[in-house]
């Protein structure tokens, strides 16, 4: 009898109607509501070291998130889509050069770019106040694709040669911040987010040898942004 029941439940969920509606509205998210929001940030990453060895320096990093998820109560869980960039900004190399046994330091201008295109899952509470306005505090996990593109040295053995190469690493981040309800559908978000990623792997032409490629693993990113953002419940 069990079986009969639980055979027509499914088939009634899996009627067109049905699996719409379960498609719509999960039903662990049944009470919930869906949103999707849009920020934008700009902010400052640290260096991509490799020890003494290399340092890739870049500027301020500016970007967008475009998140869609579900509001239960004072919490919320949504998946993120992130890109970012940075312009680079300088290089720095400590290495002995062909006719030398002592290392030499150089520190010279570079051009090129850092990208950043990151999937992640969040999770955010948000404070409970009598007020418009209520502050709130998350954090999130996932992928991070981190691309240095067109990396070029200035005034160095390698002038004519370019680095464009990309890593997929773990990332996390966390934000704390403050929103104000605008009307019942409309948040605005003004906060702050901290984003880290593993360690990343680039080839990169070797500051000597133009035509030698090294696979370097360098620090990942570590960048603290502020953030202006717009969310939107249906």
């Amino acid at each position: 009898m069990k079986k009969l029941f639980l055979f027509f439940a499914l088939g009634a969920i899996l009627t067109p109607s049905g699996l719409s509606a379960l498609i719509a509205t999960p039903m662990f998210l049944y009470e919930a509501d869906p949103y999707v929001s849009l920020t934008g940030g700009v902010g400052r990453a640290t260096d991509y070291a490799r020890g003494r060895n290399r340092e890739i320096q870049v500027g301020n990093h500016h970007g967008i998130a475009l998140a869609f998820g579900y509001e239960y109560s004072r919490w919320r869980f949504e998946l993120e889509g992130a890109y970012r960039r940075s312009n680079i900004d300088g290089h720095l190399h400590f290495g002995p050069p062909p006719t030398r046994r002592m290392p030499v330091l150089f520190e010279q201008s570079a051009r090129g770019k850092v990208e950043d295109l990151a999937l992640m899952f969040n999770g955010v509470y948000s404070f409970p106040t009598d007020r418009r306005w209520r502050p709130y505090a998350g954090a999130g996990v996932g992928f991070s694709y981190l691309r240095l593109s067109d990396f070029q040295r200035h005034r160095s053995f390698n002038r004519n040669e370019t680095t464009t190469d990309g890593d997929l690493v773990l990332a996390f981040q966390m934000m704390l911040g403050i929103v104000y309800s605008l009307n019942p559908n409309f948040d605005l978000t003004v906060g702050y987010r901290y984003f880290a990623t593993q360690d990343v792997e680039w080839s990169v032409h070797d500051f000597w040898e133009k035509n030698q490629r090294e696979d370097l693993k360098f620090s990942g990113t570590n960048l603290h942004l502020l953030e202006l953002g717009l969310k939107y419940r249906f």
